[in-house]
Formats: structure tokens, sequence, C-alpha cells
């Protein structure tokens, strides 16, 4: 076999292992933040999860805010959804998801920040492209 062809053998054979290795499969890629900032008038009624977390329920005064830390791996996906309600408002609405909010014009790369104003015309994200709040959710009627 040619130089060339050793190292391109070499190169595969490693990239199998590593693909079947555990240690790939949990490299961290960035450490991010989640921010629910209460907008209501009146206490939000919150409960959030993943598949792997649950928060359990949380009432939240107005302007307060529940925050927790997100990591993005390698070969895993994420998705946090919350169940919310204030008086007549209520919803279950997705607030991190790891395919679509971790890029520049959601809530950014490294170190990103995933911050959500929820008010009483619906939830809105910060968007890192655009400098403000968006609307993405609507809430239930």
């Amino acid at each position: 076999m040619s130089y060339h062809t050793n190292h391109v053998l070499l190169l595969a054979l490693t990239l199998m292992a590593m693909h079947q290795s555990p240690v790939a499969k949990s490299v961290t890629l960035a450490i991010g933040s989640v921010f629910i900032f209460n907008q209501v008038p009146g206490p939000l009624n919150i409960h959030c999860q993943s598949d792997h977390k649950d928060f359990g329920p949380r009432t939240l005064p107005p302007f307060d805010v529940l925050e927790w830390n997100v990591s993005i791996v390698i070969g895993k996906t994420e998705v946090y959804s919350c169940d919310m309600s204030s008086g007549n408002l209520h919803g279950r609405f997705d607030l991190f998801d790891s395919r679509t909010d971790w890029n520049t014009e959601r809530c950014g790369i490294k170190n990103f920040d995933c911050s959500w104003k929820v008010a009483e015309d619906g939830v809105f994200l910060f968007s890192a492209k655009k400098g403000d709040y968006v609307v993405q959710y609507p809430w239930s009627k």
C-alpha cells in the first residue's frame, strides 16, 4: 500500500473507533442558559422538563426569572418543553430545542443564551440576529 493509502485507512479506522466510543458521544460542544422572564401581571405557573430532567412545577411572581443551563452534546438532542398558565392564559411550548435553537439567528452558538419573555400577548424569544424579542408562540385559546 502507498503512504497516502495507509494514512487514509488509519484515519477511517480512527473515525470508526471514535464513532463507537462512548467518550466521543459525550463531547460537549457548547454550554448555555435558558431564561424565562415573567412579564404577565400575575403569577406564572410553569413546569419545564425534558426527557432527562424535570424541574417540577414552579410559580414565578411578576418580573421574576427562571433559569437553567443546557449543554449541547454530540449525538444527543435535548428539547425542554414548558407548561405555562396565568389566569386565562395557558399553553405548552418548546423553549429549547438543540436542533433549532443553537444557532446564530436564535440563541447564539458559543456560551449561548435563550432568553424568553412571557407576556399577555404571547411568548417571545430574544433573537440574537435581530437584537429584539420576537413572538414565537401565541397563547392557546
